[in-house]
């Protein structure tokens, strides 16, 4: 190998190894307070996309210990388990796709969820519950499941000790089907539809007789699912690109720096991307979301009461004639007299 590819090579697992290591710690930790968090805090039980946003997490778990170690342990060191055992190639073959595409569907369950949320229709809201939530979790994650059956029958152990997949209709799919339309147009058109098209809803529940704090949850949550989307689709998009391209474009062996910058330098920036939407949603939270900053910081089995004193405050320093002025052009004040009070915190039907 040429000084050059050689160079080339070993910038690649230097920064693979740096910041493999870096997000992989930062993604744990992260997806860690993501669960403590939107579990603990009483404000979001019960919501659907907090649901989601669970489950993501966990997903995303899953995804940085199993899969993104053995990335960075074959990117960074040089060391491809899947190249020495049959057992470990067959595994990887079925959790590659597996851990990948569950934490990317329940993002998009997450913005889809979140448009029937804040739907001005009746009747759409009502499909928005935490039971629809939970089968349509399930039912995804057994179909994805079933889809990760073929990669452990075609993906195989050669005697020239390279695990890949050899059947030929199965690796039309996968450079034609998996990685252009699963993998990338599918997830992130669905994602970036719903978050907008939640996001329009959302600044017009003003409109809507809402409790305060149900419509500042809204906001909150379709601000989370709106960054979660942009970085699904800036995050995932570079690796799809790449894998399309090196499915179907074949490089001479005998160009030593081209095939050094495609097949190492290339992947592990693009790897870094990948796993960076794994490992940075709770960030994206954080930087989108004031009150998730402030729900953060705080201790999670003290936050409960800090948060509804939070609220109270809010409602508290509401003048006498803004409620006056609410509870009129909602009808809880009727023309000629005065119906029993009703609470800002109420919603009047």
């Amino acid at each position: 190998m040429s000084s050059t590819a050689q160079l080339i090579v070993t910038i690649s697992q230097t920064f693979m190894t740096y910041t493999g290591f870096l997000f992989l710690f930062l993604g744990v930790i992260g997806n860690m307070i993501n669960i403590i968090v939107l579990n603990k805090l009483r404000l979001f039980r019960g919501h659907p996309s907090v649901f989601y946003f669970t489950i993501e997490s966990i997903g995303n778990l899953a995804q940085l210990i199993i899969n993104y170690t053995t990335r960075i342990m074959s990117n960074g060191f040089g060391i491809d388990l899947t190249n020495i055992s049959w057992e470990f190639c067959k595994t990887r073959a079925f959790l590659a796709p597996t851990a990948t595409l569950i934490p990317i569907y329940t993002v998009c369950l997450a913005c889809f969820d979140q448009f029937l949320s804040t739907h001005y229709n009746p009747f759409f809201r009502q499909k928005s519950s935490i039971r629809l939530a939970k089968y349509l979790t399930f039912t995804f994650i057994t179909l994805l499941i079933l889809h990760g059956i073929p990669f452990v029958i075609f993906f195989y152990l050669q005697p020239s000790m390279t695990c890949k997949n050899y059947n030929v209709r199965f690796g039309q799919y996968y450079s034609f089907v998996y990685y252009p339309v699963v993998v990338g147009i599918l997830p992130m058109t669905i994602a970036s539809l719903f978050s907008f098209l939640a996001f329009r809803h959302v600044r017009h529940l003003v409109r809507r007789q809402l409790r305060i704090t149900r419509r500042r949850l809204e906001q909150q949550l379709t601000a989370m699912v709106l960054a979660r989307a942009i970085c699904l689709g800036f995050l995932m998009l570079p690796y799809t690109i790449y894998r399309i391209y090196i499915l179907n474009v074949t490089v001479d062996k005998s160009q030593l720096v081209l095939s050094a910058i495609n097949n190492t330098l290339i992947e592990s920036v693009t790897v870094t991307f990948l796993y960076i939407n794994f490992a940075g949603n709770f960030y994206a939270f954080m930087v989108i979301s004031s009150r998730y900053r402030h729900q953060s910081d705080t201790v999670p089995g003290t936050y409960d009461s800090q948060f509804d004193a939070l609220e109270f405050k809010y409602v508290k320093h509401l003048s006498a004639k803004d409620v006056f002025r609410n509870a009129a052009s909602s009808g809880c004040i009727e023309a000629n007299g005065i119906s029993p009070f009703v609470s800002m915190d109420t919603e009047c039907e």
